[in-house]
This record gives C-alpha cells, sequence and structure tokens, in this order.
C-alpha cells in the first residue's frame, strides 16, 4: 500500500493484478476466481450471504442498507469517478490532465472541482477538523479509522534506480543467494544529503501531528495512523542499510551456521567455536564462548537467524573479534559488513525518529500500521520494526506491520516474525495483503537476472495468502498474542475469513481480527461488516487538496480496470444502488 506521511519518497507504479480488489493497492486486470480446495472445504456453502457467530446474516449485495447514510450526490459523484477511471487513455495521463485544468481553472476552481469528483472520492478533508464528521458517520456504523496525511512526493529515479537489489531468496529463512549487486560504500556518501535528512525530519515531525490528528479525531475510541518508514530515512540510506543486514545474514548462514531439509540455519556453542577457527579468527576459547553466550539469548544451545539479528543493533560492533590477518596491506580485516561511511549516525537519527512517533502513538493510544514496501527495503523496515514490536508490544498490539502474501518466502517470513514474538513475549500484530509491486519487482528480477520473488500464478498468491490467514486465526482462536488486520477489497476473501471466525469461534468484536479497506471503496464490504458488529476500519487519507494530487493520481491508476466487473466492482454497487433510488423516488432511505 502506498500511503504515507508527508513528502516520503515515492514513485507511480503498477500493482499485482488481483482479482478485483484485494489488499488496498488494486491491479488493472481481472483475475479468475481462486480455485482452492482449501476455500471450498470451508466456504462451499456459504457463498453469498454469510451467517455470523450471532446468527447474523452478513449480505454484501444489500446495497440499500449498507449506503443508508450515503446521499444522492454522494452516489453520483461515485459513478463518475469510477466511470471516468475506467478509460485507459484518462488514466494514463491522468497527471497531466490534472496539471493542464490546473493551468486553465486556476487553483481555486480547480481545488473545487477536485472536491466534486476524486478528492471527495478518496480524502476525507484537509485537516482534521474537516476530517470528523466522517470518522463520526463512520463510527455510527460500526467502523473505525485509520488516517494517512496523504501527502506524497515523486522519488527520484536516479536516486531510486542507482542501485537495484535482489529479494533475499529463503531456506527456509529469509537468507539471500545472490550477492549484493553493488558497491554501496562508494555511491553511499553523495547520496545521502543533509537536505535529505531535513526532510525526514520534517516527515516525522508531520508524522506526529498525523498522529495527534488521530488520537483528537477519534477521541475517546482507539483508531489507527500509517506510516512508511522510508520517510524517516533517505530510500539510498534504507537500501544501503537492508544490505548490510542482507550481508550479515548471509555471513552466519554461510560461514558460521549448518542447515539441511527445511530445518533453519542455526549453530552450535562447539561447531560456532569451531568454524570461527577455520575463517582464521584470532580469538581466545574464553572470548568466543562468551559471545556465544551473549547471542544465544534464550540459552537453548543454539544460535539461529532470531539470535544473531541482535547483532545487527545500534551501538553493537563485533569488529574487535571479527577480525582476520590479512597478507595484501599486513593488518586485520573486518569480515563483518559495516554501514559505510557515517551510516552508525544516520542509523540514530533513523531510529530516533521512528521512536519518537512510537512513543507518541502508545501515549495517544493510536495504533501505528507500518506500511510494506519494495522488498529491497524490506529488510531495514523489518529491522527498525521489531525493536518497536519489543519495546511497545508487551500489553498489547500497538505496532502493526504488513506482510505482502504474494512473495514466495512470505509464509515462512510470517512464520520466523511470529516466532520472534513468541520468543519476546510481545504481541504479534500484522497487516496481511496479497501485494502492491508485483511489476516492479518482476521487472528488477529480469533486468538483474535473479529469481523472482513473486508467486507464479494468482491461485499460487491465493494458496499462499489463505494459508497464512489460516495459520493466523488458528493462533488466535488458541488464545495466542496473536492479532491481524485483513486488508482486502475482495469479497471472496472477507467471506472466507468471516466464515473461519465462526468455525474457531473468534469473537467478531474481540478486536483479534480487523478488516480493512480504503475510504471511497467497497463501502458495501466495510458498512455491512461494521453493522454487523466486525471489527474494521477505513483507511482514510487526508491533506491539502493540491499536496495530495499524487496520491489522487495513483489512486487513478490502481482503480483502471476495476470499475467494470461483471459483478461487484464499486462502479456496478454505485449504479445499482443509484438507480434502486432513482426507480423510488419517494421512498425513503431506511
Amino acid at each position: 500500500m502506498a500511503f504515507r506521511a508527508p513528502a516520503t519518497s515515492f514513485r507511480f507504479r503498477r500493482t499485482f493484478k488481483l482479482n478485483g480488489h484485494d489488499g488496498f493497492s488494486i491491479g488493472r486486470q481481472t483475475a479468475p476466481e481462486p480455485n482452492l480446495q482449501l476455500f471450498r472445504s470451508a466456504n462451499a456453502k456459504h457463498r453469498g450471504n454469510i451467517r455470523t457467530s450471532t446468527g447474523t446474516t452478513l449480505n454484501f449485495s444489500n446495497y440499500q442498507d449498507a449506503f443508508r447514510s450515503k446521499s444522492y450526490l454522494e452516489l453520483l459523484r461515485s459513478l463518475i469517478v469510477f466511470k471516468l477511471c475506467s478509460y485507459e487513455f484518462l488514466v494514463q495521463r491522468n497527471q497531466k490532465i490534472m496539471d493542464l485544468a490546473r493551468r486553465i481553472l486556476g487553483d481555486n476552481l480547480f481545488i473545487y472541482s477536485m472536491k466534486l469528483t476524486f478528492y471527495g472520492q478518496f480524502c476525507a478533508g484537509e485537516d482534521r477538523e474537516r476530517v470528523i464528521p466522517l470518522i463520526s458517520r463512520l463510527r455510527a456504523s460500526g467502523v473505525s479509522t485509520m488516517l494517512d496525511y496523504a501527502v506524497e512526493q515523486d522519488c527520484d529515479s536516479e536516486l531510486q534506480d542507482s542501485r537495484e537489489h535482489q529479494d533475499l531468496q529463503v531456506h527456509p529463512s529469509y537468507v539471500r543467494e545472490q550477492p549484493v549487486t553493488s558497491d554501496v560504500s562508494e555511491d553511499f556518501r553523495g547520496l545521502t544529503t543533509t537536505q535529505g535528512e531535513q526532510k525526514c525530519s520534517i516527515n516525522a515531525q508531520h508524522t506526529l501531528v498525523c498522529i495527534e490528528d488521530t488520537a483528537y479525531a477519534n477521541a475517546p475510541n482507539p483508531a489507527f495512523a500509517a506510516v512508511k518508514l522510508t520517510a524517516f530515512g533517505t530510500p539510498q540510506f534504507m537500501m544501503h542499510y537492508s544490505d548490510t543486514i542482507t550481508e550479515l545474514r548471509d555471513f552466519f548462514v554461510n560461514k558460521l551456521s549448518s542447515s539441511s531439509g527445511h530445518h533453519r540455519p542455526s549453530v552450535s556453542g562447539m561447531l560456532f567455536r569451531n568454524q570461527l577457527r577455520n575463517i582464521g579468527i584470532q580469538a581466545t576459547d574464553g572470548e568466543i564462548d562468551e559471545l556465544f553466550g551473549v547471542l544465544d539469548a534464550d540459552k537453548s544451545g543454539v544460535i539461529d537467524l532470531l539470535d544473531w539479528n541482535e547483532v545487527i543493533t545500534p551501538g553493537v560492533s563485533l569488529d574487535a573479534l571479527f577480525r582476520v590477518p590479512n597478507p595484501a596491506v599486513t593488518a586485520l580485516q573486518s569480515l563483518l559488513p559495516r554501514l559505510s561511511h557515517n551510516g552508525d549516525e544516520i542509523l540514530a537519527d533513523v531510529t530516533s525518529r521512528v521512536g519518537q512517533i512510537a512513543s507518541r502513538a502508545n501515549q495517544l493510544g493510536v495504533k501505528l500500521m507500518i506500511d510494506a514496501e519494495q522488498t529491497y527495503f524490506r529488510h531495514a523496515i523489518s529491522r527498525l520494526a521489531s525493536d518497536l514490536i519489543k519495546l511497545h508490544n508487551k500489553k498489547g498490539p500497538v505496532i502493526y506491520t504488513t506482510f505482502q502474501c504474494y512473495l514466495k518466502n512470505s509464509c515462512d517470513y510470517i512464520g520466523l516474525e511470529m516466532e520472534r514474538a513468541e520468543r519476546e513475549g510481545v504481541h504479534f500484530a500484522a497487516k496481511l495483503v496479497r501485494g502492491a509491486y508485483m511489476a516492479q519487482e518482476r521487472r528488477r528480477a529480469k533486468e538483474f537476472d535473479y529469481a523472482d520473488p513473486i508467486h507464479d500464478t494468482y491461485e499460487d498468491t491465493t494458496d499462499n495468502y489463505f494459508k497464512v490467514i489460516d495459520d493466523c486465526l488458528r493462533k488466535i482462536s488458541q488464545g495466542a498474542k496473536v492479532n491481524i488486520m485483513i486488508a482486502s477489497h475482495n469479497e471472496t476473501t472477507v467471506q472466507y475469513v468471516v466464515n473461519r471466525m465462526v468455525e474457531l469461534g473468534i469473537d467478531p468484536g474481540s478486536g483479534s481480527v480487523y478488516f480493512g479497506q480504503l475510504l471511497g471503496m467497497r463501502d458495501n464490504v466495510t458498512l455491512t461488516l461494521g453493522q454487523a458488529g466486525y471489527t474494521v476500519a477505513k483507511y482514510v487519507p487526508y491533506g491539502p487538496v493540491l499536496d495530495v494530487l499524487p496520491y489522487l493520481s495513483r489512486r487513478a491508476l490502481e482503480n483502471q480496470g476495476l470499475v467494470h466487473q461483471s459483478v461487484g466492482g464499486d462502479y456496478n454497487i454505485a449504479r445499482a444502488e443509484l438507480f434502486r433510488r432513482m426507480s423510488h423516488p419517494f421512498r425513503r432511505r431506511r
């Protein structure tokens, strides 16, 4: 999903081609109905209406009840907006068209026209005072909100593409088979600028305001705020940090650990000592054993990737131990990768910004939703998020991370993160989506000749998505500290989850399972769930009209190909309800 705090780095991109509307990012083409034995066995008898554990029937086709709070003008606006999104030539040139309209109409008239159309459809208002009426309307239907100050900025293509990265190939954890593709230290020095760091600090301040707006506008009810962690560190540094983590894990897997079959790479105390000796580490047995004891946090006698992850901590350096003689320079050389130049200082700044934001959210009772991004950012994001989770998720779910299930290694990756949370005694909280960067990821994999990280087919992705959901739901039903949000506009997916919750005896109002949809899309799903007592949230962007134009441009791109589906598209939904009202003009809305 690609919402974020002000002025974050961003590139417009085509998104995963899903069956209609799954995930917060919507693709252009329609995929076939999932043909899954898992889905059929659990859901075949529930197609259409859904009987909940309380006996209530959920009917996503009952537009009259779902849209009873919407006016004629709001329905007409939806119809116009989704119709315009169906014209490819308009969507592909939407930014140029908006620029031209702005020059012709002038700012005031252009802003007014946007409020009547795209801005009014997908954004809640320009500031928190203007957002409150919408939040109140949603709350009346049992729907909470996830506020996002949706000011976006295009990321400089040269900087974004200056260093291409492969996804980590996991066996079955998450360590890449391919080496890092370029020398980080050479180009990193010039890419981290004072201006870039200042922008990140400004982003952090705006995000703090967004969190305070969220708390103010939703008080006293709980709510979410969405953030992208790349807003708080330059893209170049975040890629560099992710590469450093990757290389450290590569070192552990290739030089220290042993693994066989499907067992996660690990190392015992004796093997650890022998492996260090084999690579020429000059340290005493006592020093090696002391290090092993520090890394073996759970005192299991074995170090695995979760233990080794503690090596990647600001202020922790093992350079003094992991050094071997280098005859070429007649000196000791470090074996471990390091952040180059002033990377440690920059990491400390990034960590400070992220920590302040998380602390403020926790203080105000706001749940923080960390968005997923491209795979070459993923390990930096995961490392920053894991520190926040350890600190703030002890008593309940405050920090949510996002997992994209179109990645081939996502199931193992999620399993590893759930195990980490269990070891640390904290709540595992996650937003589960199919994915949002398929075209970009596949293009890069082909260009740089590494394995495509995305599942080969839509059906494979759906199998994996449902498997991940099922694993999480089973753990919730067993009383585990697991909380999830199903971020999906796909009715089939929502039906499946609701039915599984009934079968597993999960209370719809417990807050363990949230559903989420974007503002202006799939209101029939959101409102039906909310009115039936399920915990559901609308993703609510807000901000000044002119500053939110990049977000609106992307929203138009993501809705193309969606609106004219034969069944259930937002265009057809709006048209059906509008025509129903027009055919009974004197019948009052219930």
